[in-house]
């Protein structure tokens, strides 16, 4: 969906898969570092997650109705007041509208003003509101996913790669994109499968 693109602005993000493990300790009891061969290190392409997802694809489709459905009440709004606009002019040429026709026209037109600029500040707005809590939302569940698929994989850290990620190279052997993307699919499943059994 144009309307709902994954602006990934936990780019970079690590999930700390590790956590459970005992944390290597020297003698004088200062934390010795991690050494690399210990890291088992995975990632995947956000850019895929707009394809693939299913619950990304259901939300895209959803703002996109509503957003085409908005778009034509605005343009309504915008026609009707051209038309009026256009009387309203075409009287004035001629100068075949009365004083009183004249400010019928000029209150009507101030009313249908409102009425548009109501529009955009308040159903426009909502839509907007709802465009964001729909981006926030779907960033927390692969937050959400990303830190449980790490983990029930033993990845010591799980990235994202992708526009904007920051990350410049990945070894392809670590890419768990499709292996991810089917994991959220399948526990997306079976979150709506105990929604409808409710």
């Amino acid at each position: 969906m144009k309307h709902l693109i994954i602006i990934v602005l936990f780019a970079g993000l690590i999930s700390a898969c590790g956590s459970d493990k005992k944390t290597v300790t020297s003698k004088d009891g200062n934390v010795e570092p991690v050494k690399s061969g210990e890291l088992k290190i995975a990632y995947f392409n956000s850019d895929s997650i707009p394809s693939y997802f299913d619950y990304h694809k259901s939300e895209t489709k959803k703002l996109e109705v509503e957003a085409k459905k908005l778009e034509g009440q605005a343009a309504k709004l915008q026609t009707d007041y051209q038309n009026v606009a256009n009387d309203y002019q075409r009287g004035l040429s001629t100068n075949t509208l009365s004083d009183n026709q004249k400010m019928l026209f000029e209150n009507r037109l101030g009313k249908m003003q409102q009425d548009m600029q109501l529009f955009q500040q308040n159903v426009m707005g909502e839509y907007q509101q709802k465009e964001m809590k729909s981006t926030e939302i779907l960033m927390n569940k692969i937050a959400d996913y990303s830190a449980s698929f790490a983990k029930e994989n033993g990845f010591s850290m799980f990235f994202i790669r992708g526009q904007g990620s920051g990350v410049a190279y990945a070894d392809p052997s670590m890419d768990k994109t499709e292996a991810f993307i089917d994991y959220m699919n399948e526990k997306e499943n079976e979150l709506n499968g105990k929604v409808k059994g409710k």
